[in-house]
C-alpha cells in the first residue's frame, strides 16, 4: 500500500508538473513501483496514453525503444503475480459474495435491481468497510458492541471518499487531464467485481486529499488549485 501511495502521488505530480518532469524517468520508476504493487501498472498505463509525444506521433527510435522495454517488463510484472491475480479473482465465491445473500437480506425484486443492489452494497464497502465487513459480511455489526455507531462511520467514510474522489475527477477535467485520472481509478471497478474493502483505496489518499481541498476553497478561486498544487 506505501508503494501504491508512493506511485500516486508521483502520478499526481506527472499530471500538474508535466513540462518539468522527465516522461522517460517518471515512467522506469513506475515500473519499479509495480514490483511492488502490481495495481501500479495502471498509472503507467495512464502515462502512456496521456504522453503529448504519443499524441503526436513521434514515434523516434528512443521513444519506440523505451515503449518496447516497458510493454515487455509489464508483462513480466504480470506474469510473476499471475498467482496473486488468480486468488483475487476467486476471492467473491470464496467469502460467498454472491446475489443470493443480498437477497436474503433485502429481498428479490428482479434480476437487474437485484445486481444493482449487490455491487451497489459491495461498492459501499469498498469505500467504507473495514477488512472484517468484506470477509465476515454484515454479520460483522452483529458482533459490534456499537452497531449503530459503526453503521454510521461505515456510511460517512464511504461518503466522504466518493465525494472527495469525484471533487478530484472535475478537478482533472478542470486541468484536461481527465483521461489518465479515469483510467487509473479503473482499478475501483475491478475491486468491486472481485474483491473490495477500504484498503484498496489507501493508495489513492492523495487524491482524496486534493479533492478534499478543493472542495475547501472558495468558487471563485477554486480554478487556482493547480497552481497551488504546482507551487
Amino acid at each position: 500500500i506505501l508503494f501504491g501511495k508512493i506511485a500516486c502521488v508521483i502520478f499526481i505530480s506527472k499530471l500538474f508538473l508535466k513540462e518539468k518532469i522527465s516522461p522517460t524517468i517518471v515512467n522506469y520508476i513506475m515500473i519499479f513501483l509495480s514490483l511492488f504493487r502490481l495495481t501500479n501498472l495502471l498509472f503507467l498505463f495512464s502515462f502512456i496514453l496521456s504522453d503529448v509525444r504519443l499524441g503526436k506521433l513521434n514515434l523516434n527510435r528512443y521513444y519506440v525503444l523505451n515503449s518496447l522495454i516497458l510493454i515487455f517488463s509489464s508483462f513480466i510484472i504480470y506474469f510473476i503475480s499471475f498467482g496473486y491475480m488468480e486468488l483475487v479473482l476467486g476471492a467473491s465465491k470464496s467469502f460467498k459474495w454472491s446475489i443470493d445473500y443480498t437477497q436474503n437480506l433485502f429481498g428479490t425484486y428482479g434480476i437487474v435491481v437485484d445486481t444493482v443492489v449487490f455491487y451497489g452494497l459491495k461498492a459501499l464497502i469498498l469505500f467504507g468497510g473495514r477488512e472484517a465487513i468484506y470477509t465476515t459480511q454484515l454479520y460483522y455489526f452483529d458482533n459490534s458492541l456499537f452497531p449503530i455507531l459503526e453503521y454510521f462511520i461505515f456510511f460517512t467514510l464511504a461518503l466522504f471518499h466518493i465525494i472527495c474522489l469525484s471533487a478530484f475527477i472535475r478537478l482533472s477535467k478542470k486541468n484536461k487531464f481527465l483521461l489518465p485520472v479515469l483510467i487509473s481509478l479503473s482499478l475501483l471497478i475491478f475491486c468491486v467485481i472481485t474483491v473490495g474493502h477500504m484498503r484498496y483505496i489507501l493508495l489513492y489518499y492523495p487524491m482524496i486529499l486534493i479533492g478534499c481541498l478543493s472542495l475547501s476553497q472558495n468558487p471563485n478561486t477554486n480554478s487556482q488549485i493547480s497552481k497551488k498544487i504546482r507551487r
